[in-house]
């Protein structure tokens, strides 16, 4: 399949998609919302005629500068949810038609993997509790894995081609790192103020933090990638992207992503050593006897809030902190809220869960009232702020099980990678990966921001990208492709 793509057009393709972000934004601001619809369908159609791989190429620079519109009680994120639709439908094409196309991907066990959990999710729709929300859920999941992760399996030819994937996703997380810093310097950088800057990007201050914490490793890896070693200009913009990544996870105040960073570089050290398994033996042995003991004679009720000594902080981050460490956090308390709840769910409906996206509302009938806290009235419809939790509510223990499975076969393949190569770009991005996706497991248990745009699609990609380095392992080295 060829993937060689002109500058001129790699350009224009940036061009229109940010010409297509600011109409969306423009409109979405003006509330002349009938202003998005034409630069998406006009990108498309040229998209389709000229090279379909631009869709592909518009969809990765479009994710950061995406925004979230509701019609009625419909979400869509615009420009990049739109953008997925069409590279579904080029997807299946390709599968019918383009047998000279490399599906070579489908059979690695990823892949079986995630299709096993994707048809299983079809399986409990028919018993969900909410089947409308859980056939909503499973569209879009269907356009994220098409798109994300299909097609960049199928883009994916040579390491080179990766360069394209990070510079398209690196200029627009720069560019819109830059405007949340200035906006919210303008604000002071207080903490009270944090969720507003990066709209209407990013609806959170806690979503920002994510992406970015996610994408930073392949920052650290394309400045230490050999290739930029004699280009200054490009070096000074990745090392420049540096500061901008450690200044915003920084003044984004988000407690998760300060401590990810340094998981992540502990990670580091635990695969450079080997070491991954053990860690991972150990990690699933401390959860697993941390979870006997609370359950046991039900001694999680010991760690229930006192309500009128929970904190609900807005303008103070060493209260903030201090609260957190006291376990008089608002925020922190209303997770432990929740997930009771999804503990007493999980026992209620162990096989076929609750289906797919449906913890809101139903979790509220299983709450226990002694841990409520000023926050429980969940006027944002939040899910369980766990999306490991998440999943083995609403798609029972074979659900949880298959994503499971997925999340540490991708770290061990990172890892193996990594030991097992001599070629530097390999290693480096195979460590690259599997840095990136501890970072957003460790999110993960404490959010559920895999479920967006911005962060499950970083999610898809790497998983891509992971296989085919997978793949490219077994290849003769003289096989390999490793060039431009």
């Amino acid at each position: 399949m060829p993937v060689a793509l002109k500058k001129e057009g790699l350009l224009l393709s940036c061009l229109l998609a940010l010409i297509s972000s600011c109409c969306i934004a423009f409109g979405i601001y003006s509330d002349k919302y009938y202003v998005c619809v034409f630069p998406i369908a006009a990108l498309l159609i040229w998209a389709a005629f000229h090279d379909y791989k631009i869709v592909y190429f518009l969809l990765l620079f479009s994710i950061p500068f995406s925004v979230q519109f509701s019609i009625g009680t419909v979400s869509i994120d615009l420009p990049s949810e739109p953008l997925m639709i069409c590279l579904l439908i080029i997807t299946v094409i390709l599968l019918i038609k383009n047998r000279d196309a490399d599906f070579s991907f489908l059979k690695h066990p990823i892949t079986f993997l995630l299709l096993a959990h994707f048809l299983w999710m079809v399986l409990i729709s028919f018993f969900s509790v909410n089947p409308l929300h859980s056939v909503k859920y499973l569209l879009s999941k269907t356009w994220y894995i098409a798109s994300c992760y299909f097609f960049t399996c199928l883009l994916l030819q040579k390491i080179g081609d990766f360069r394209r994937i990070f510079w398209l996703m690196f200029i627009p997380f720069l560019i819109l790192m830059i405007y949340t810093i200035i906006r919210h310097q303008q604000l002071g950088f207080e903490f009270e103020t944090s969720n507003l800057p990066m709209n209407p990007f990013f609806i959170n201050h806690v979503m920002y933090s994510t992406a970015l914490a996610v994408f930073f490793p392949f920052v650290i890896f394309a400045y230490r990638n050999k290739i930029y070693n004699h280009n200054i200009f490009r070096n000074l913009v990745l090392g420049l992207g540096i500061i901008l990544f450690l200044f915003a996870i920084g003044f984004s105040y988000t407690r998760a992503s300060w401590l990810a960073l340094p998981v992540g570089l502990l990670v580091y050290f635990i695969v450079k050593k080997n070491l991954l398994k053990i860690s991972l033996m150990l990690c699933g042995i401390t959860l697993t006897a941390s979870l006997i003991y609370l359950s046991w004679n039900y001694r999680y009720m010991a760690y229930a809030p006192i309500y009128l000594k929970t904190i609900f902080h807005k303008g103070d981050i060493h209260g903030h902190l201090k609260a957190t460490y006291n376990m008089q956090d608002a925020s922190g308390m209303e997770r432990l809220y929740r997930w009771v709840a999804a503990k007493r769910m999980v026992e209620d409906k162990p096989f076929f869960g609750s289906g797919p996206s449906t913890f809101y509302p139903e979790y509220q009938s299983y709450t226990l009232h002694s841990f409520h806290t000023y926050v429980s009235d969940n006027k944002e419809k939040s899910s369980t702020h766990n999306y490991f939790l998440m999943v083995l509510c609403e798609q029972g223990v074979i659900g949880f099980l298959l994503f499971s499975s997925i999340a540490v076969m991708l770290l061990l393949i990172g890892s193996r990678l990594y030991n097992s190569s001599h070629d530097a770009q390999f290693r480096n991005l195979a460590m690259a990966c599997t840095i990136a996706l501890v970072i957003l497991y460790f999110h993960l248990t404490l959010n559920d921001q895999i479920e967006t745009d911005k962060v499950g699609s970083l999610f898809f990609i790497t998983m891509a990208v992971l296989v085919k380095l997978d793949q490219w392992s077994k290849q003769k080295p003289e096989e390999r492709l490793t060039t431009n």
